[in-house]
């Protein structure tokens, strides 16, 4: 079996009670959930899910769909498609991302460094605003002192 290179994307494939992991163009099926792959991947990279959690929710002062910080070395971001309970939800890696095409019924394609497309069922706007979200992560790890700035004051 070939060995995974990175991952470009994942999903929850509630039928068969199985992740689907896209990697350079082909998929791979594990058991389990999403968020255990997530889980995962954050442990591997000395992070815990929550705390990865909160960073992006505290960076971007938001609360939905909140990305998953794993390995800013490498700009390991997932963020996902749509709320994270959510059946049609798509796990992106921020990384990964090549460019964006728009797609009719208001779809997105999102093209990848390896060469693999994925059709979302969202549109590129959406995609976009995520992609931004990631980026003010990434920023924040740069100078961390520019938002604990914001949240203390003068005494």
């Amino acid at each position: 079996m070939k060995a995974l290179k990175g991952i470009d994307y994942f999903y929850n494939d509630t039928l068969r009670n199985q992740v689907i992991i896209g990697s350079g163009g082909l998929l791979y099926a594990s058991s389990g959930k999403a968020e255990n792959l997530l889980e995962l991947l954050c442990e591997a990279n000395g992070r815990s899910l929550s705390g990865s959690i909160s960073l992006f929710s505290k960076v971007n002062r938001s609360h939905q769909k909140s990305g998953v910080l794993v390995n800013p070395n490498q700009q390991e971001i997932y963020f996902p498609t749509h709320a994270g309970n959510n059946a049609a939800c798509i796990w992106i890696n921020y990384g990964h991302i090549n460019k964006l095409t728009a797609a009719p019924f208001n779809e997105c394609i999102i093209h990848f460094d390896s060469g693999a497309m994925l059709q979302v069922k969202c549109s590129r706007r959406v995609i976009q605003r995520q992609m931004k979200r990631c980026l003010c992560v990434l920023k924040s790890l740069c100078n961390p002192y520019e938002i604990i700035s914001e949240m203390v004051s003068p005494i």
